[in-house]
């Protein structure tokens, strides 16, 4: 997948560029209620966003790129993300092939956001182990809420090597606040590391 698959990706990159890279998976998953989800999506990017320029002191340029099977739904959540977090890219289209070379050699960091994603799973595992023959790391995260899996599809956080960082979509209750942490006012929707 080269440059032309993505709307406004640059052909050279500057060095302080950090490409934050959001796997989604709808299509199949949605019958089995397993789907990524427009909330945990948005606010895992908010969260991670948020970490990476507290990290570099807000010297990063960080373009969050969505990669997945529901055009559509990353065109509307692409709309919603780049009111906040510009730039935000979809591939105009492309295979599943292109999407796992683009993730291996171009993220520094992926969320996934469908944890029972097979293909986002070997894109964290094949992009991190391309990062580290680079010198450099790739941060992966993945939607620690394992308790929604079904049957067929369960899994634990066995299931993830352990430097993947899970994450958890945490709701206000009733509309109250549950409390402040992590630079979250939780009266308002977020995402917090799972411990």
């Amino acid at each position: 997948m080269g440059p032309n698959s993505f709307t406004r990706l640059p052909t050279t990159t500057p060095s302080n560029t950090h490409f934050l890279c959001v796997h989604t998976r709808r299509k199949d998953f949605t019958s089995l209620g397993i789907e990524s989800k427009e909330d945990f999506t948005y606010h895992s990017i908010e969260f991670i966003h948020r970490q990476l320029m507290n990290r570099s002191h807000g010297s990063l340029n960080i373009t969050t790129v969505l990669i997945g099977d529901d055009r559509k739904w990353m065109l509307n959540m692409t709309k919603e993300i780049s009111k906040s977090y510009h730039p935000t890219l979809t591939p105009r289209s492309s295979n599943r092939g292109e999407d796992m070379c683009f993730a291996i050699e171009h993220c520094n960091s992926l969320i996934i956001t469908a944890p029972a994603s097979t293909f986002g799973w070997w894109m964290g595992y094949l992009g991190r182990e391309r990062a580290s023959q680079k010198g450099a790391d790739m941060v992966v995260y993945y939607n620690g809420d394992l308790e929604r899996e079904t049957a067929e599809n369960t899994y634990t956080r066995d299931n993830f090597p352990p430097e993947w960082v899970p994450l958890k979509l945490v709701l206000p209750v009733n509309g109250t606040s549950i409390g402040t942490g992590v630079g979250f006012d939780w009266s308002e929707p977020g995402v917090v590391v799972w411990e």
